[in-house]
C-alpha cells in the first residue's frame, strides 16, 4: 500500500483542484500564478476546541441510551484529569492552538523554506525552519530541540518526572547532532509511504500538471464551488462530505490509465488502488460516526476561498465551523495564507545533516541504521 498515500494526496488535490464546472475551472485557475512561480507567504492558523462541552453531549447521547449501532461512548476522567493539569486547556475546557509560518517557495522544484512558531494554550514558542528539497524534508537543530521544549512546557510545572526526562532527551539530541545544523527526514522513512511527490510531479512543468489535472477531472463536477468577485470558495460539510468523497473516489478509479503517469503508481497496483477506494468510501459512509452526529445534532461545515488581490498578491483562506446548530460552536478553524510573487528568493544552503533515523537509533544505543538491521 505504500504508494498509495500519493492517492491520498490526490484525493486532497481534488478538493483544491475540482473538477471542470466553470466554478471549479475559477477555483483553480486562481492560484495557478502560485503553484508555478516563485513566491513568499505568510500562513496564520487558529484551532479552537472546548472538550468539556463536547464531553456532554457525549455524556447526553450514552444518557439518551440510544449508541450509534449499538456503540456506546464514554467519557474519560484519566484523561480530563491530565488535560485539566497541562497548560493545553484553560479552566472552561478551551482548547487552543495557533500557528504561524513565514514560507519562501519555488513550486517548479518543489523547494520550500519556514520559519515556524506556534501557540498551544498558555504556551507560545518560535519553533524553528522546515526545509523542503524535492522529495527530501530537513528540520533545522533548533526546530528538533524546541519540539521537545514545547512538550516540557505543556505538561506542567509539576510533573518533574517528565521535565526531567525530557532535559535527558533534549542532551541526548544534541549529543547526536554532534554540531550539525540540520536533521534530514528522506520520505522514504516513513514507513509505508514511499515517495510522497511522485517523479512526475517534481520532473514536470507546474502548468503542465495542472492542465494533466483538468483534462482528467474535465468530467467532474464537484457540486460544492461558488464563485466570488475575486476567485471561487469549495464547501464541504457533514451533510455532503461522504457523498462528494464517494463520487471523487469512484470517478478516478474509473481512470486508472493517469494513475503512472500522475501518481507514479504502475498497472501491476492497481488492485491495491481498488482496495484503497474502498477502505476510504467505509470510512466516509461509517454508519457510527454518522449516527453519533446525527444523534448528538451536531454539523460541521468547512470553506475554502481563494482570491486574487491584485498581479502579485493573493490569498487562500480556509474556515470550519463544528457544533450544534444555532448554538455556539463547539470547535473552530481558521487558516489564511497570503502570498506576495516575486523572483527575489533565496534559499537556505543545506549542508551537513544527520540522517532523523539515525539520530533516534542513537538514543536507542544503536550506532546506525545498518546496525540495527
Amino acid at each position: 500500500m505504500k504508494k498509495f498515500l500519493a492517492l491520498f494526496l490526490a484525493l486532497s488535490c481534488v478538493i483544491s483542484i475540482t473538477g471542470c464546472s466553470e466554478q471549479d475551472k475559477k477555483f483553480v485557475e486562481t492560484l495557478r500564478p502560485v503553484q508555478t512561480n516563485t513566491s513568499t507567504s505568510t500562513s496564520t492558523v487558529d484551532l479552537k476546541f472546548n472538550y468539556k462541552e463536547f464531553e456532554k453531549i457525549v455524556d447526553d447521547i450514552e444518557s439518551y441510551k440510544i449508541p450509534a449501532d449499538g456503540e456506546e461512548y464514554y467519557s474519560e476522567e484519566s484523561l480530563n484529569d491530565e488535560l485539566e493539569q497541562s497548560k493545553i486547556v484553560d479552566k472552561d475546557g478551551n482548547i487552543s492552538v495557533s500557528m504561524i509560518a513565514n514560507t519562501k517557495s519555488d513550486p517548479t522544484k518543489n523547494y520550500a523554506d519556514g520559519d515556524i512558531s506556534l501557540s498551544v494554550g498558555s504556551v507560545s514558542l518560535k519553533l524553528g525552519n522546515v526545509y523542503v528539497r524535492g522529495n527530501d524534508i530537513y528540520y533545522s537543530r533548533e526546530y528538533l530541540l524546541n519540539s521537545l521544549t514545547l512538550g516540557g512546557l505543556l505538561v506542567g510545572s509539576n510533573d518533574t518526572e517528565s521535565l526531567n526526562e525530557i532535559d535527558e532527551l533534549k542532551n541526548n539530541v544534541n549529543k547526536a547532532l554532534n554540531g550539525k545544523k540540520y536533521i534530514k527526514v528522506s520520505s522514504g522513512v516513513n514507513p509505508g509511504t514511499g515517495n510522497i511527490v511522485s517523479n512526475y510531479a517534481l520532473n514536470t512543468r507546474k502548468e503542465k500538471q495542472i492542465d494533466d489535472f483538468l483534462t482528467i477531472f474535465k468530467d467532474f463536477n464537484s457540486l460544492s464551488v461558488k464563485e466570488t468577485e475575486n476567485g471561487a470558495t469549495f464547501e464541504l460539510n457533514s451533510d455532503n462530505y461522504s457523498a462528494f468523497i464517494t463520487r471523487t473516489c469512484e470517478y478516478l478509479r474509473a481512470r486508472k490509465d493517469s494513475y503512472e503517469q500522475l501518481f507514479g503508481i504502475e498497472s501491476s497496483n492497481y488492485d491495491e488502488s481498488d482496495a484503497f477506494f474502498d477502505a476510504v468510501i467505509a470510512l466516509v459512509n461509517n454508519h457510527s460516526f454518522n449516527n453519533f452526529m446525527e444523534t448528538a445534532g451536531l454539523k460541521f461545515t468547512v470553506n475554502d476561498t481563494v482570491g486574487k488581490t491584485d498581479d502579485t498578491n493573493y490569498t487562500d483562506t480556509i474556515e470550519g465551523v463544528f457544533g450544534k446548530d444555532g448554538n455556539d460552536p463547539i470547535g473552530t478553524l481558521t487558516a489564511k495564507t497570503e502570498y506576495t510573487l516575486t523572483d527575489n528568493v533565496t534559499f537556505e544552503n543545506i549542508d551537513e545533516s544527520v540522517d532523523y533515523m539515525d539520530v533516534m537509533l542513537s538514543l536507542l544505543g544503536v550506532n546506525t541504521v545498518e546496525d540495527a538491521e
